[in-house]
């Protein structure tokens, strides 16, 4: 699992875009993998997963921390846009 402070990393350069998708896209462009999001969050690999894919509920203190890890690229409006974007798929 990379260091807690390499998920703190320099921002990524890449425009992830507004809308669905930024959290698996963020995780992909810096290599982060969903048992590592889920060790930082304190949640479940299952759990973990399902917010990746917009299918789990997150509280207002993860999504501030997935904020937080992502240096503010993923915003919890983009948690938010995804789960509703799952619920339409």
């Amino acid at each position: 699992m990379p260091r807690k402070e390499s998920l703190y990393a320099s921002k990524c350069n890449e425009d992830l875009g507004a809308g669905a998708g930024n959290l698996k896209r963020w995780m992909k462009l810096r290599g982060v993998r969903v048992k590592d999001l889920a060790q930082f969050l304190g949640v479940s690999e299952a759990s973990a997963s399902r917010l990746v894919r917009g299918q789990q509920n997150i509280t207002l203190d993860d999504a501030a921390r997935v904020q937080q890890i992502t240096g503010g690229l993923v915003t919890p409006n983009d948690l938010l846009e995804d789960r509703r974007h799952s619920e339409v798929s």
